[in-house]
Formats: C-alpha cells, structure tokens, sequence
C-alpha cells in the first residue's frame, strides 16, 4: 500500500560492511565514468562535424540499445542469477565505447561508441538494483538506505564532470574520456566481489509488499513505465542540448561542464529527502509532485538569457529526477511480486532508456528548423503530460487517506 515502507521487511541481519562498501562502489564509479563522458559528448561530436540532427541520431542509438537490452538481461538475471557476470560484461562494453571515443573521428564511430558507453551505464545499473533491493531488503532497511546508495552515481557524475570541465583546456577529449574508460574498468573489478547469490530473484522467501486491493501491481508497473518513459523523452532533450544552449549563451569550457554536472547539487539532497518521506508514505504524492516541476524547468530553458541562468534552471532536475530514481523504485518494489521484480525493475529502467530514441530526434530535427530555445519551449509544453497521467493511473493511491 501506499503508506507502508517499500523495502522494510523485518530485520534479519545487518548489511555488513562488505556488502555496503561493494555496493557503494558499483554505484559510485560508473556515475563517475559518466561524468567523464556525457558534459562533453554533445560538443566534441560537434567538433567533429556532427549535425544537430546527427546528435539527434547519437543519442537515440544509444538509448535504443540499452533500453533494448535491458529486458532481456533481466531475464537472464532472473533465470540464471549470474548478476555478477552479467555486470561485468556490461561494464567492460563502456570501457571499450569511452577508451575507443577519443580515437575515432567518423560519425558511425562516434555513434557506436556512444552506444556502447550507454549499455554500460544503463544495463549494469538493472543488476545493480536488483541486487540492492535484495541486499536491504535483508538486512531490515527501506527507501531511505536505497537512496543513499542511489544519490553516489550524481556524487561521482558531479565531481568527474566539474574537474573534466576544468581541465578541458588542459587535457584533450580523448584524455578525459579515457579516465571514464579507466572507471568503467574499476566498476567491473569491484563486482569481482558483488554478493550475487542475493541479487537472484526467487520464488521462495518471504512476499513483497502487496496492494490491499486498491490497485494492482500491473497498473502501477504501466503508470509508472509511462511516467519513466514521458519523462526519458523530455529530459533526455535536456541531456543532449543544454550542452550546446550554454555555448550559443556564449559559455565557458567550465561552465559547458558544469550544465551537466550541476543538477547533482539538488538531485543529492532530494533523493536523501524523498527516499525518507517515502518510507513515511504518500509515494505516489511524491511522483507527481516531483514530475510536476519538468514542464516548469523546459519553460525557463526557453526563456534564460545568461548562463548562470541556464545554470539555476537545471537545478529544477532535481525534484524529478528524486522522483524517478528512488520513489519509482520504491513503489515498485512495494507493490511487486519479489519473483517478478526484476522484470518490474528492468522495464521500468528500460522505459526511461528508451524514451530519450524519440526525444534528442525529435528535439534535433525541431531545433534545426526553430532554433533550440523555441524547442525548449514546445518541449514544456508536451511535459504537462506527465503529472498528468500519474494522477489518472494512481488515483486510487492519490485519494487514499492516511
């Protein structure tokens, strides 16, 4: 239900320090690797004469072959339990598109690499939050521990990102992406020891947290894919042209780093801040809330004038993205099948992976013939759906009184 902590069961043991320093490693180091990459991928493809519309093509890719893969990792998860191979494999698929970015200077190239970087990062995180859950899960703690775990990728993301920026008059493209190469390698290392035989879903234990009738656990898993889905369209939009709005405001090499890197400053505290007031209740409360701020943060992409301004409105990210990351997971975890949600969580994943295909194509092919301010500002328009859609599908949740 709605009120009841998604990922508390009883106590049965503590999470020893092991199982918390691997974890916290897994989760930190590829936030970081990305860090290395995403602030500057968008102008370096420029740089080597991409087009709005070929960025576009870059980035719907590589949203199309994680968001693709990570189903059916999910199913390979689920029926053989090698989390840790399976993380691996996917972490060494980054550390050959980042190693290999800097070195190619063809648009396919460039394009395959991204995609590669994208599989990695994406992918890996489906075994890593079903291992998570699990983990937690036993040792008696809730949404508040998960987010702590989940607020160390924009840690790592925001710290990579601000010192890639500024050593991007020092350090060429292909250094800083090598750094990110070298990360993705570490990540797989530290999984050498990724306790698996707890991430492997099975049937017996005891029973996720199940809806006392009031809605199922299969309209919330297609409400909140939606939700995951509307909001990969409109914020991989941010993702792939801000980057490019803070040059056209005339930024600094700094300042094109930090467009990225800065939305970290309000995702930390608020997913911190979410993940307690979910295990208090009102999840779904919390989802539109968060979701309603996306329209708002594209309307003002459409109206700043300076880069400190464009800087203040990614800021805005953050509620959304707290949303998205620890109070989508927890409501799924809550109101899922312990045996299915692997599936529950790679779909959910997948969904937001797969809507930035439509978004940066849309969003290039719109900013081409109306400029990129003026597609902001379409873009906030069609955002007004999302809240929407989360009161139609978890109004039973909505009006439950506590």
């Amino acid at each position: 239900m709605d009120t009841a902590p998604a990922l508390g069961l009883t106590h049965v043991e503590a999470l020893s320090r092991r199982d918390a320093a691997v974890l916290g490693l897994i989760w930190l180091l590829p936030g970081a690797a990305f860090g290395c990459i995403l602030p500057f991928l968008t102008v370096y493809a420029a740089r080597r004469g991409l087009t709005l519309v070929d960025i576009g093509v870059l980035g719907a890719v590589g949203a199309a072959a994680a968001g693709l893969a990570q189903p059916l990792l999910s199913r390979l998860l689920a029926r053989t339990g090698r989390g840790r191979e399976i993380l691996v494999a996917t972490l060494v698929a980054g550390a050959l598109g980042a190693g290999a970015l800097g070195m190619v200077a063809a648009a396919p190239w460039i394009i395959v690499c991204a995609a590669l970087i994208m599989v990695g990062f994406y992918c890996g995180r489906v075994v890593t939050i079903v291992v998570t859950v699990a983990v937690l899960e036993k040792a008696g703690h809730g949404s508040a521990m998960f987010a702590r775990f989940r607020a160390s990728p924009p840690f790592g993301f925001t710290l990579t990102g601000v010192a890639g920026g500024l050593l991007l008059d020092t350090l060429t493209f292909r250094g800083i992406f090598l750094i990110g190469s070298l990360l993705f390698l570490l990540t797989a290392l530290a999984a050498a020891w990724l306790p698996v035989e707890e991430g492997h879903n099975r049937a017996s234990g005891a029973a996720a947290v199940r809806s006392e009738g009031e809605i199922s656990p299969r309209r919330v898993l297609l409400t909140l894919s939606v939700m995951a889905l509307l909001y990969g369209v409109v914020s991989s939009t941010s993702d792939t042209y801000a980057g490019l709005l803070m040059k056209s405001l005339h930024g600094s090499s700094f300042e094109i780093g930090l467009t990225a890197s800065i939305i970290t400053v309000a995702e930390i505290p608020l997913m911190l801040l979410f993940g307690r007031l979910a295990d208090g209740g009102r999840r779904s409360r919390l989802l539109v809330l968060g979701m309603a701020v996306v329209p708002v943060r594209f309307a003002l992409f459409a109206l700043v004038r300076q880069p400190l301004q464009l800087l203040a409105t990614q800021l805005l990210d953050g509620p959304a993205f707290a949303a998205f990351a620890v109070v989508g997971v927890s409501t799924l975890a809550g109101q899922t099948p312990r045996e299915e949600r692997a599936w529950a969580f790679a779909v959910y994943s997948a969904a937001g992976t797969v809507g930035p295909i439509a978004g940066p194509l849309l969003a290039g092919a719109l900013a081409a013939r109306v400029g990129l301010q003026p597609m902001f500002g379409a873009f906030a328009i069609g955002a007004l759906v999302i809240p929407v859609v989360l009161v139609a599908g978890l109004w039973p949740l909505l009006r439950k009184r506590r």
